[in-house]
C-alpha cells in the first residue's frame, strides 16, 4: 500500500527516524494508528460505560421527565449553585 502524506507529517516521520525514536517511516505509522486505535478503544469503552450507567439510573428511577421549562430551570440551579459557591467562605480551599 501507498500512501501519502501532506510535507508537515513528512517532516515529522523524518524527524522522529533521524532522532532514533522510531526505526523507519513505517515503525512511525505503526506506532501513530496504534495510538489512534487505542484513542478509539478508550473512547468506545468510555461511551459503554456511561451508557450503562444511565441505564442504571433508569432502571433505579434516577430520571427527570422533559418539560418545556426543563432546561431554564436546570440553568437556574446551576446558576444558584455557582453563586452560593462564590458567596461561600470556603471556596478558596480547594
Amino acid at each position: 500500500m501507498n500512501i501519502s502524506v501532506p510535507s508537515e507529517h513528512k517532516t515529522f516521520i523524518q524527524q522522529r527516524v533521524e532522532s532514533g525514536r522510531n526505526r523507519d517511516a513505517e515503525d512511525v505509522i505503526r506506532e501513530a494508528l496504534d495510538l489512534l486505535s487505542k484513542k478509539e478503544r478508550e473512547e468506545r469503552d468510555a461511551l459503554r460505560t456511561a451508557i450503562e450507567l444511565g441505564d442504571d439510573d433508569i432502571r433505579n428511577g434516577r430520571v427527570t421527565a422533559w418539560s418545556s421549562d426543563f432546561l431554564p430551570r436546570l440553568l437556574r440551579e446551576a446558576e444558584e449553585m455557582i453563586a452560593a459557591d462564590k458567596q461561600s467562605p470556603e471556596r478558596g480551599e480547594r
